[in-house]
């Protein structure tokens, strides 16, 4: 091993207000202009054009699914009526109905609501450790079940419409790798609410085994995309 004299040595002191002033000209906030550049390059791009695919999503989540979760022994009326109580179901329409009439909201409105939305996921994440602390293991079968159908069926999906349609490059990645994600927490928000108990513990158990084997499966699909 060669060694080299240090003939000297520098040290860089960041004051508070030299570093707010490097995340402004430098950094992506949103009030700087190098973040009001990258946005309005993105506008002339078709893949990064503002379609409401979430909000679609979400609905159709939010609908369908709660429909599907609900006990069955409960009439039809009264399992679309629990669909309709939901608030989720009117924003996403007027927020829908917004976008297509180009009405802007004004920032006073919007920070908070961003903050609002900010705490969904934690909250479900601590739900569901509550429920996985409570959890007994009655049945794996259900769970295994659920998971193969994620991960075997859905890679096998992914992979056939990506070689049907001849998709290549980093959108092929993209496809594969979220063809092989594990279930969402929604799944387990879902049973607790609208669902039966066991489902529901179900469902924990096939977020959270699904969670720890996604890390063999994507590291797997990683290395199958770099063949």
């Amino acid at each position: 091993m060669k060694e080299y004299n240090v003939l000297e040595m520098h040290s860089l002191r960041v004051s508070r207000s030299s570093r707010i002033r490097f995340e402004q000209l430098i950094g992506f906030m949103e009030e700087s202009p190098k973040y009001h550049k990258l946005k309005k390059m993105n506008e002339t791009v078709a893949t990064y054009k503002d379609v409401p695919f979430d909000a679609v999503e979400s609905l159709v989540h939010f609908t369908v699914g709660i429909f599907l979760v609900q006990d069955v022994s409960k009439r039809k009326r009264e399992r679309v009526m629990q669909i309709m109580a939901l608030p989720l179901i009117y924003a996403v329409v007027i927020g829908i109905g917004l976008n297509i009439s180009g009405i802007s909201i004004p920032d006073i409105a919007i920070q908070p609501l961003k903050l609002i939305g900010s705490i969904t996921i934690p909250l479900a994440l601590i739900s569901l450790g509550a429920r996985l602390g409570e959890l007994k293991v009655f049945s794996w079968k259900l769970p295994a079940a659920a998971l193969f159908v994620r991960f075997v069926l859905g890679f096998a999906i992914g992979f056939a419409f990506v070689e049907f349609f001849n998709i290549t490059g980093i959108v092929r990645a993209v496809i594969l790798l979220l063809s092989i994600m594990p279930p969402a927490v929604n799944s387990f928000v879902l049973n607790q609410k609208f669902g039966k108990q066991e489902d529901s513990e179900a469902a924990a158990s096939a977020v959270f085994i699904g969670t720890l084997l996604s890390i063999f499966v994507v590291g797997a699909v990683l290395a199958f995309l770099t063949v």
